[in-house]
Order: structure tokens, then sequence, then C-alpha cells
């Protein structure tokens, strides 16, 4: 994972902590008119201490991190909450909350919302680990863990959704990445015109497709660079097909209602589940 600031930004950054410029300019390396950080180079000991809590949070809050792929996915996760009936959402529970983009937007819509990370730098209301949740049975009336689970060892993948199918009443929301071989077609026609009444149409197709080009060897993926931040699994990797990934969900009272692949970002899974009676 890498950060990526615009020039502005990184020179306001650097007037901001003028006593950091050294620091900055050595994990920063220009690349055309951006600068680049690594993410594991930020988080060293030596150089996060040198750098100081608030600048870091100043670089991850200024970070071109956000593209817009995750923004659509933050967008999807919201629609997909608002789309099931109030009186059984009021109460959200969100596993890995991250920048807390999501917890934020859904609070203005009136939802009671509790985050839960089991890293505090991330301010969640509960520090805890989704391998052991702290909670009582039924006690949510819905649960999001979007791009969590693959953070995890995939023999706690199981482990994980047993605790979160107890502790939940009506619904999971989960989203994973999805490796596949895809391409993408949108047409879009607006016609507008004084004599005519004003016409849009809108096309969009998304088609996964195989290769005959061979994945990287699953070695290499399980021991990535990033092991700050690694994904241990992804569906559509050799032994992660997703149709075991379903039956996994199906198997702990978690029954599919939908998924989809959005259009704007392919890369993420979205699965919506209605919990079953046992």
């Amino acid at each position: 994972m890498k950060l990526v600031l615009s020039d502005t930004t990184f020179n306001k950054i650097k007037d901001r902590f003028p006593e950091r410029h050294k620091i900055l300019e050595l994990i920063f390396k220009r690349t055309g008119k951006k600068f680049v950080a690594n993410y594991p180079d930020i988080l060293n000991d030596e150089v996060s201490n040198r750098l100081g809590k608030d600048c870091i949070d100043e670089l991850f809050l200024s970070a071109e991190y956000i593209t817009k792929r995750q923004w659509m996915s933050y967008y999807y996760q919201l629609k997909e909450v608002l789309s099931l009936p109030i009186s059984k959402t009021r109460s959200i529970l969100e596993i890995g909350p991250g920048r807390g983009i999501f917890s934020a937007i859904a609070n203005l819509y009136g939802y009671k919302i509790y985050t839960l990370d089991i890293l505090s730098d991330n301010n969640p209301d509960i520090v805890g680990d989704v391998k052991n949740l702290p909670f009582r049975e039924s006690i949510f009336d819905i649960v999001g863990c979007c791009e969590v689970l693959e953070h995890l060892p995939y023999n706690f993948f199981e482990i994980a959704l047993k605790n979160i199918s107890y502790i939940v009443r009506n619904y999971v929301l989960i989203s994973l990445p999805y490796q596949s071989n895809y391409f993408r077609f949108q047409f879009e026609l607006n016609l507008v015109d004084r004599y005519i009444r004003k016409f849009n149409f809108n096309f969009f197709k998304f088609c996964p497709f195989r290769c005959f080009l061979n994945d990287i060897d699953e070695k290499q993926f399980l021991h990535r660079e990033d092991k700050y931040n690694p994904h241990y699994w992804e569906i559509g990797r050799k032994g992660y097909p997703e149709r075991k990934i379903i039956q996994i969900l199906e198997k702990n009272n978690l029954k599919v209602i939908k998924k989809f692949r959005p259009f704007e970002n392919p890369y993420h899974i979205f699965i919506l589940c209605e919990k079953s009676e046992r």
C-alpha cells in the first residue's frame, strides 16, 4: 500500500511541520507531480516516532489513498443498508471502521451505529477482535464487515462468520476482494433540444472472463511485502472460489439474498445476508 500526496499538499504539510522536513523528504519520493511513500515505511517505529502522531494523522487525512473506486464502495455500503427496512436496521455494528467514513455518513441518517476494531488507534467504540466478539447473542440488527476478513488467515474466516452470526439479529453485509479478469463498457447518451423532451440513456456492462494466463504463485501472494496490511486470501484465487465462500456463509445461518460486484469497482464483491433460523 502506498500513500500519495500532490505536490501542493506535500509542501503544505512540510510548512505546517517545519521541524520534520528532513524525515518527510526521506520517506516520500517524487514520482512525476506526486509524492509517494510506502505504508510500512511510515509505520516503522523509528520513523513514526520522528514524525509524531499529529503529522501521521495529517498525512493519512490528506493522502490520495481514498480513490474514486473506494468512495464507490462506501456508496454501496450505505445504499444496501438504506434499502433494508428501517425497523430491522436501527442498530448497526461496523467491524473495521478504518477512517470512520461509513459510520460518519450513516449517523446522518439517524442509525445507531457502533464500531469495533482491533486497533485502538482507529478510535472505535469497542476495541475487540472479530475472532472473539465481546457481545451477547442477537444484540445488533445488522453487522457490516467490509474489506476486513481477507486480512485474517483463511482458517479464521469461518470462526469470524460464526461469531458475527451469533451477535446479529437480522442482516449481515460483507465485502471481499475478488480477483478476476474482466472488461467494462459504458455508453451514455444525453439529448437536450428545445423542441423535444430531454432524453437520457445509460448502458453499462461488466463481464468477467477466463484467461489463459497463469495467476501469480500462491506463496508469493501469502508473503507480500505490505506485511502491515496483508491480504491472506481473495475470492477468485486458487482454493477460494466464490461458491466455497457462499457455502460457508449459509452453513453459519447467513442466507445470501443479494450479491454483486459494482461496475465502478469490480475488485470488491458485496454479499448481503439475512439471518436464518437454526
